[in-house]
């Protein structure tokens, strides 16, 4: 099987009005030719797609991706000018004055940022502890005369992004809304994802081709999605009854199970079987699948 691409852990650094502010783009592993592209997708499909994402998500999960803002900092005046920048945002806030209090309201609400001040801090582990509370928390350190050594610092520490104090208006609210960019993003990729024409609905267990449903068998459904998770990389027979069966399934004729199967799967997906252009077979090895460079 080919490996696949790593992208390796980068900072991102946005100059503003000759200040700096700094975010962590997670590391991750994708496939080269990016599975979660939407660029093939009709404009109808992409409409059905995004309502339907949308349609899916619980209405904790809409709160989280856009949810309350918790402030914690020993600054009272300081407090209360974030507040009433934030309110005017349409932002509700919480606020706390010890990573104590925070960690109790990270329990009881639903909190998506927590803006903190880094004198407050007195472990790196805080933040581990806040996001087993709340998976999506993102957290936002704010401090002063900083360097960005300590902005690095905080961020390999498990902060989302680094403000340097004293607060600008326009940095922090841009801050903020790349946060809730990437919740929102992670909210919708843990519901479901695209490539070309198709829209995988991960907990409904569901594929969609150009928002028809396919009536798609287990096996066939746990191949398409195994394929369309790796696009661009080649899976063996053995491979697939792996990832589809578990390790039972390292016994019996693997190779004609595969191919049984993934006959059934192009009838029920490609518009020529015979000449497919999504579930591609790779001789030597076994198949692949390449939704968005087909359309």
């Amino acid at each position: 099987m080919k490996s696949r691409a790593f992208q390796a852990p980068r900072i991102k650094t946005q100059l503003t009005a000759n200040r700096v502010f700094y975010s962590w783009k997670d590391c991750g592993i994708f496939s080269s030719s990016g599975r979660k592209s939407c660029k093939s997708l009709s404009k109808s499909s992409t409409q059905w797609i995004v309502r339907s994402t949308r349609e899916a998500l619980s209405e904790q999960e809409k709160a989280m991706s856009r949810g309350a803002i918790l402030i914690a900092d020993h600054d009272k005046e300081e407090v209360q000018l974030l507040r009433k920048v934030l309110e005017s945002e349409g932002y509700q806030i919480f606020v706390a004055e010890s990573v104590h209090a925070c960690k109790e309201l990270v329990a009881r609400e639903n909190i998506g940022i927590v803006i903190v001040e880094a004198d407050l801090i007195d472990c790196h582990g805080i933040f581990r502890e806040w996001r087993k509370l709340s998976p999506l928390l993102k957290v936002l350190v704010i401090e002063e005369n900083t360097s960005v050594k300590s902005a690095v610092n905080w961020l390999r520490h498990g902060a989302d992004h680094f403000v340097e104090k004293p607060l600008l208006k326009g940095d922090l609210l841009r801050a903020l809304n790349e946060i809730f960019r990437d919740q929102e993003h992670q909210v919708t990729e843990q519901m479901g994802f695209t490539s070309g024409p198709f829209y995988v609905d991960v907990e409904g267990h569901r594929i969609y081709k150009n928002g028809d449903l396919l009536a798609l068998p287990p096996t066939c459904y746990g191949i398409l999605k195994i394929l369309m998770e790796n696009e661009g990389v080649a899976f063996s027979h053995q491979e697939l009854a792996k990832h589809v069966h578990g390790e039972q399934a390292s016994q019996g004729d693997l190779e004609n199970w595969s191919r049984f199967h993934v006959y059934r799967l192009r009838r029920m997906v490609e518009c020529d079987p015979k000449n497919p252009k999504f579930v591609k077979t790779v001789r030597g090895v076994g198949y692949r699948f390449e939704g968005s460079l087909s359309e």
